[in-house]
């Protein structure tokens, strides 16, 4: 019952609460006595704190992210808020495409000018 316990809460998104319930059910004999409600409330007080964590974590990632940016970016508009509305816009909009073959700057490149003319 506990394997599947562990794997619906899994499947729930419920990781935090998952790992408390793995980690109580290992520990044998240190939370046989407490009752229902108490077990209950630390297994959600383990999902928020899990869920207060990866978040906290997705925010300094985003932070690095923005101050990683490409300054000159940046410097070309003049605006960061600018142009990361910019950039917000072009990566939503955006669709990627497989390429094959070699690039048509290769290719561009070797021809004559004569050539690119024709």
């Amino acid at each position: 019952m506990s394997t599947q316990t562990l794997l619906q809460l899994r499947q729930l998104k419920l990781g935090g609460m998952a790992h408390a319930l793995q980690t109580q059910l290992e520990q044998v004999g240190t939370y046989e006595g407490l009752p229902f409600i108490k077990r209950l409330a630390l297994l959600l007080e383990q999902e928020n704190l899990s869920r207060d964590q990866r978040k906290q974590e997705r925010l300094i990632r985003q932070a690095r992210f923005k101050l990683n940016a490409t300054d000159p970016w940046y410097v070309s508009i003049g605006d960061n808020t600018l142009a990361d509305a910019i950039l917000d816009r072009l990566m939503h909009n955006a669709h990627r495409l497989p390429l094959e073959g070699e690039s048509m700057r290769k290719r561009m490149g070797q021809l004559t000018e004569d050539e690119h003319l024709s």
